[in-house]
């Protein structure tokens, strides 16, 4: 999961959340006293005012609303003041309390890089990365911006999807792990932003979780919040990242989308994806694809292999040894198709009873045709009857 955590800002300060970046009183703050810059609890930096106005050097972007905290930084919607064009807006701190002036400056410095690294071409959009287009640093101030084109990075994360709907089906985790793997074998294959923190020429994630990944409408999941700047505002020495963490990662965001369980590490884990009732029973194909992901298995040597193992996986239906039923069918479905066949095999009997029966229904007509021909042609013909006798005495 994860090595980034927003919480490490917490012994910096008194929080009575003990999450300075989630909790709403810097928000109370800015809301009682415009204009104020801290947190009157704790002395967090407090969000920004909507209509807060945000100079860079490919234009003003305005802030119309916050919208949540998310990584390291916190999350706004805004505008660009010259198309009125939506963006999205990533605020990252370089409190004093956290970070002395060098290490701010070399953090400044390193942003810049990493947002004119390659990431930032149009080919990665193809495989779902949300890059920034743009850095704002001043190096008199302690926060730092990163803005994004369009409202992508604006889309519900995997944590608020997974909380509102409950569990993925396994033809949903199937799917999410076909895109992701392709966004992987993608962000694996580019130069590094920076040697320091990558092995290799690949540049791996990182900080892949429920939390930096989004998911839109139509179901596509895009890729956000990079090690790469991510790490920069946690008050730690960075760590190496390495592109088979990605996978191991990713095998524990399908694991809690499947489950709707998040794998801990305590003793109070909910859910072990070592113990083997932990796993749900409807697909085991996918469960043994997950245990090499995880490294309980066979591990996968890249996400180009990985991908091409999970398009050869055989659907759940046609697994050796499985008979589940993934989507029932309805009773009304059911009596139709016993219908039908039954119907199949009424067929072959019906056709057996004409064929026996044709003969004589043959010879009984011909023997009707011939005793046709014999008829009289009226009823004058007929002996002892005049033609108008039994009439008229009827009659009368």
């Amino acid at each position: 999961m994860p090595i980034l955590d927003s919480n490490t800002l917490a012994k910096f300060y008194r929080c009575t959340q003990n999450a300075p970046l989630g909790c709403r009183k810097p928000i109370e703050t800015t809301e009682k006293i415009p204009g104020a810059k801290f947190c009157l609890e704790c002395g967090f930096p407090t969000t920004l005012p909507v209509q807060t106005e945000l100079r860079g050097s490919l234009g003003t972007y305005r802030i119309t609303e916050i919208l949540r905290s998310q990584g390291m930084g916190r999350l706004y919607r805004g505008i660009q003041t010259s198309n009125s064009q939506p963006v999205a807006v990533k605020e990252y701190l370089l409190p004093k309390q956290c970070f002395n002036a060098v290490e701010a400056h070399q953090r400044r410095t390193t942003l810049h890089q990493v947002a004119k690294g390659n990431l930032t071409t149009p080919k990665g959009r193809e495989f779902r990365l949300v890059s920034p287009s743009e850095t704002i640093a001043d190096p008199s101030s302690d926060r730092v911006y990163l803005i994004f084109s369009g409202e992508i990075a604006l889309l519900p994360t995997l944590k608020q999807t997974l909380r509102e709907t409950g569990a993925f089906s396994a033809s949903q985790v199937r799917q999410f792990l076909n895109q992701m793997l392709q966004s992987l074998h993608f962000l694996h294959s580019q130069p590094s932003s920076f040697a320091s923190v990558a092995i290799g020429s690949g540049t791996a994630h990182g900080n892949l979780g429920l939390e930096s990944l989004v998911i839109s409408d139509s179901g596509y999941v895009y890729v956000c919040d990079l090690a790469s700047w991510e790490q920069l505002f946690v008050p730690a020495p960075r760590q190496v990242l390495l592109p088979e963490q990605d996978l191991i990662d990713l095998g524990s965001v399908a694991f809690a989308l499947w489950t709707a369980e998040t794998i801990h590490s305590g003793s109070d884990a909910p859910l072990n994806p070592r113990e083997a009732q932990h796993w749900p029973q409807n697909d085991p194909p996918l469960r043994d694809f997950l245990h090499r992901l995880l490294g309980l298995d066979t591990p996968f040597n890249s996400a180009a292999e990985a991908r091409q193992a999970l398009i050869k996986l055989p659907q759940p239906e046609t697994a050796a040894g499985f008979h589940g039923n993934l989507s029932p069918e309805s009773p009304a479905k059911s009596k139709s198709r016993k219908y039908w066949l039954l119907s199949l095999l009424a067929l072959p009997l019906l056709g057996g009873l004409l064929w026996l029966l044709l003969p004589r229904f043959m010879s009984n007509s011909d023997a009707e045709t011939n005793s046709f021909k014999h008829l009289l042609p009226s009823f004058a013909d007929v002996n002892g009857i005049g033609p108008c006798d039994s009439l008229v005495s009827e009659s009368r």
